[in-house]
């Protein structure tokens, strides 16, 4: 259900396919929020002069998904939108970075870690296929906005030509 409802949700943001109203509705918010829900637990173990430190950081990172993703959503611009998509795409990238400093610096098991990369890497990905869906709507978009240029077969007026 959730591969069939992210082709759907890629294929047009701006369309009510399978129920997308707002944005708790969107693939990309929920893999966010599953993501925040994973690295707050895997956090706990973590050791407690880092809660300050890289504790807090992967916190904050993984936070800022869901919170970007829904804050872009009501912004009502498409290129709003996509900043704050791009953004929540980029934390992705920092929860998974971070986690790997982690896992280098010993603060919590490899495999414990593997995990929770593996669905920050899967919600980056979800993300992206939301930019990309974004992205070509703005296309179209613009491109129906867009003054029409003239057929090259159609004759243009003669500006010498003057009517009496």
């Amino acid at each position: 259900m959730n591969e069939q409802r992210t082709q759907h949700e890629a294929t047009d943001w701006t369309q009510n396919r399978e129920g997308i109203r707002n944005f708790f509705d969107l693939t990309a918010w929920q893999k966010g929020r599953e993501l925040v829900k994973m690295v707050y637990e895997a956090t706990r173990g973590m050791p407690r002069e880092e809660i300050y430190g890289l504790t807090s950081q992967v916190r904050r990172a993984a936070v800022s998904i869901p919170s970007n993703i829904a804050e872009g959503y009501g912004r009502g611009s498409t290129n709003d939108y996509l900043h704050f998509l791009r953004t929540a795409r980029g934390s992705a990238y920092e929860v998974q970075t971070q986690l790997m400093l982690i896992a280098d610096l010993g603060m919590l098991r490899h495999d414990l870690v593997a995990n929770v990369i593996e669905a920050a890497q899967r919600c980056s990905q979800v993300i992206a296929g939301l930019i990309r869906s974004v992205e070509s709507y703005k296309r179209r978009e613009d491109s129906a906005s867009a003054p029409r240029k003239p057929n090259s077969k159609q004759r243009m007026p003669n500006p010498e030509c003057r009517m009496p």
